[in-house]
C-alpha cells in the first residue's frame, strides 16, 4: 500500500503541499524487514551493488556497505554522517536580549546570507516523513526552509539560523547553481513563530561540476523504478557510484539536503545492469553525479 506524505511549508502564508507527488517515492522509503533495495543483473551474474546514505556531504560521510553487496543488499546511514559528529554546527551563543544590554536587530525572510549566493527564502513547519538521515520516521511540526543557489555548484552547505536562544542546522549535498532545495532541520528541531530570529550564516564547498564519466559508463532510467547500468569503457570497473537525490521536476525543487548513494562493484566490459533502490523513483529521481574508481 502506497503512504502519503504532505511536505507542508508555512512562511508569509505560503504553504507547499506536495502529497500527491511525494507518495509514490515515499512509499519506496519504506524498510521491509531490513532489506531495501533489489538487483537484476541482466548479463553481468558477478556485478554486486549496495545502495548506501549519503548524509549531508561527500565520500567522508559514505555509509560503509553492510552485507558485503550481492543481491540482497541493505541500506545503511554512515555513523560519520551524524550532525553531531561531521556536519556543519553554528556558533552557539545566547543572543536574546535583555535589561542590560542593547537590543540585537533581527533578521526576516527572504534572507540573503551575504558572499555565498544562498538565500533563506522561507521557514515553516513540515509534517511527514523525516528524510535528512535515511530514516524516513514520520515526524510532524519540524522546522524546514526553503533555500535558493544562486551561486555556484554546492558539494556542501550548512546553514545556521539563530532563533532565540537556540540555533537551528540545515545541511545538504550536491545542490547545483540555480537550483531551489527544502531542507529539513537536521535534528528534527520542533518549529517555533514565538522567538526572533537573528542571523543566518553559512559554510560551503563548492565544485566546478557533477561529473557523469559518460566515457566510462552510461547511466539511464529504465522507467521501472530503477536504473540501467552500462559499461561502455572496454575493461571491468572495479567501482562504479551513482548519486541521486529526491526532485520534482514540475516544480523544480530538490527535496531533502540527502544525496543517496548507489555503489557497483566489477562491471564486466559491454554489459548492462539494472539496480533498483528503494529511494529512487523513475517520475521523482534524478541523477546528480556518477564517478568511476579504478
Amino acid at each position: 500500500m502506497k503512504k502519503k506524505t504532505a511536505f507542508v511549508v508555512i512562511g508569509l502564508i505560503v504553504i507547499f503541499m506536495f502529497a500527491s507527488l511525494i507518495a509514490p517515492l515515499m512509499s519506496k522509503n519504506q524498510p521491509k524487514n531490513g532489506t531495501s533495495d533489489n538487483a537484476e543483473n541482466n548479463s553481468a551474474d558477478n556485478t554486486d551493488y549496495n545502495v548506501d546514505i549519503i548524509v549531508h556531504g561527500n565520500d567522508n560521510n559514505e555509509a560503509t556497505p553492510s552485507g558485503g553487496g550481492g543481491s540482497n543488499p541493505k541500506e545503511t546511514a554512515s555513523p560519520s554522517g551524524d550532525p553531531a559528529e561531521s556536519t556543519f554546527q553554528p556558533e552557539s551563543h545566547d543572543q536574546t536580549p535583555n535589561n542590560n544590554t542593547v537590543e540585537i536587530p533581527t533578521i526576516s525572510f527572504p534572507y540573503s546570507i551575504e558572499g555565498t549566493g544562498i538565500v533563506v527564502e522561507q521557514i515553516g513547519s513540515y509534517d511527514g516523513y523525516f528524510i535528512e538521515d535515511g530514516s524516513d520516521r514520520e515526524v510532524s511540526n519540524i522546522a524546514a526552509i526553503v533555500l535558493k543557489n544562486n551561486g555556484g555548484n554546492l558539494r556542501f552547505v550548512g546553514i545556521g539560523i539563530s532563533q532565540g536562544t537556540r540555533s537551528l542546522v540545515f545541511s545538504g549535498s550536491m545542490i547545483p547553481a540555480g537550483a531551489t532545495v527544502i531542507l529539513q532541520e537536521q535534528n528534527g528541531a520542533a518549529y517555533s513563530s514565538s522567538d526572533p530570529y537573528y542571523s543566518a550564516t553559512a559554510t560551503t564547498e563548492l565544485t566546478d561540476s557533477f561529473g557523469m564519466s559518460e566515457d566510462l559508463v552510461t547511466v539511464k532510467d529504465n522507467t521501472k523504478d530503477g536504473l540501467t547500468v552500462t559499461n561502455i569503457s572496454g575493461k571491468t570497473l572495479p567501482v562504479v557510484k551513482i548519486y541521486y537525490k529526491n526532485y520534482l521536476p514540475e516544480e523544480n525543487v530538490y527535496v531533502g539536503g540527502i544525496t543517496y548513494c548507489i555503489t557497483l562493484n566489477d562491471i564486466e566490459p559491454e554489459t548492462s545492469t539494472d539496480v533498483s533502490a528503494s529511494h529512487y523513483d523513475s517520475k521523482y529521481g534524478t541523477v546528480m553525479e556518477v564517478v568511476v574508481e579504478q
